[in-house]
């Protein structure tokens, strides 16, 4: 495509980026964090918007967790519940492929758990705890805290792929009948409605966008 002309763009935070006036953003409304908008460099107007990916973010650069404990954060959304004592976390998980991985990632995080039947207990997130009590309480009200919006995406690819991991499927690329090419695609499924938001929101981060569908049954 050639040189374009690029704008700098300044945050609160003190980070700016150099971005070219096509270069989309997503931005959320102040008043409603439900009301999400792509706006272009050009027309960007952050009075009453701002960019949830940047907002909040620490100009120490600092990294909040490792991306085991992101993939355990997206597995415990995707399939984990509160123990009756805050703290304390449990993961249940009967596919042994997926079982295994959720171990290893536990013992890289370094996090006290252990193993029955069912899945795992976790009785020390260390400090990803309080990100944990953040995420709802059922699965109809589970959402992704505001946080995740201002990690790296080194980071937020780790939380998707634990989400995917949990509650949701890979499909390779196929050829149907006919002989047209299917792409392969990923689908993530939520009874909470801020939840599928939220995924949707995070894949366009990582630059694996999906839509959104409902399903009756």
């Amino acid at each position: 495509n050639g040189y374009q002309p690029t704008e700098k763009i300044t945050f609160k935070n003190g980070g700016s980026v150099y971005a070219t006036g096509g270069h989309r953003w997503f931005t959320r409304s102040k008043q409603n964090k439900d009301n999400i908008k792509v706006q272009t460099t050009n027309d960007l107007d952050l009075t009453n918007r701002y960019i949830p990916q940047l907002n909040g973010m620490e100009k120490s650069g600092k990294t909040p967790i490792s991306e085991a404990e992101a993939w355990l954060m997206g597995m415990y959304v995707a399939e984990g519940h509160s123990r009756s004592k805050d703290n304390a976390f449990f993961i249940p998980q009967f596919n042994e492929d997926v079982w295994v991985k959720l171990r290893d990632k536990l013992v890289e995080a370094g996090w006290t758990w252990q193993y029955n039947n069912d899945g795992m207990y976790i009785s020390d997130a260390k400090d990803v705890s309080s990100l944990l009590n953040k995420v709802g309480k059922t699965a109809y009200d589970k959402h992704l805290p505001e946080e995740v919006f201002s990690w790296d995406i080194s980071l937020q690819k780790a939380l998707f792929e634990g989400l995917i991991d949990g509650d949701g499927s890979r499909y390779p690329e196929t050829t149907d009948k006919r002989g047209y090419k299917i792409s392969a695609y990923t689908e993530y499924y939520t009874v909470s409605e801020q939840l599928a938001k939220d995924v949707q929101l995070l894949s366009y981060y990582i630059g694996k966008p999906m839509s959104l569908r409902s399903r009756v049954h």
